[in-house]
């Protein structure tokens, strides 16, 4: 069962298919818009978002391609989730040409790769990523620990085997 979105002019329907369930939601398409990107044809653009933003670069054959549907689907329903942890979310679609992030990132079909602050890999995985997961890998970083704090927000307990750092 669907319910208004309030005064949101477009909406997108995604239908998310998995494991043998069927889920349709609504999503507002403008708030999205701003943190759902084409990937940049090359690496220096990557390097000018060093220091603000977490990315996750999505590589997949198409834009059609199952899982990059179901893996955007995912991410947009958390999309409040994705703004307050500073991410942007790029695509890499195969169709689109040679690019230098296929060229340091070697994608065979599709992959998700996350970037911290610091531009280091922090997740490679060529399934999908549950942002629940995501969330719980970008909490347990020390400069999101300190982002929060710095925030007032509760900072959660440290993955059983870390280390707290101050």
């Amino acid at each position: 069962m669907f319910t208004a979105l309030g005064s949101v002019s477009k909406v997108r329907l995604a239908l998310l298919a998995g494991a043998g369930t069927i889920a349709a939601t609504m999503i507002a398409a403008k708030p999205v818009e701003d943190i759902f990107r084409p990937a940049p044809s090359n690496l220096s653009d990557l390097a000018g978002l060093r220091w603000k933003h977490r990315v996750l670069l999505i590589f997949a054959p198409s834009g059609t391609d199952g899982r990059y549907l179901r893996q955007l689907a995912l991410l947009e329903l958390t999309e409040p989730g994705l703004k307050a942890r500073d991410m942007l979310i790029l695509s890499d679609l195969a169709g689109r040409g040679d690019s230098a992030l296929r060229d340091r990132f070697a994608p065979d079909g599709f992959r998700v790769v996350l970037l911290g602050k610091d531009g280091l890999v922090k997740l490679d995985r060529s399934g999908l990523v549950r942002p629940a997961d995501l969330f719980g890998l970008i909490d347990g970083m020390p400069m999101r620990r300190r982002e929060m704090r710095e925030a007032g927000e509760q900072v959660p307990p440290p993955a059983s085997g870390a280390r707290p750092r101050p």
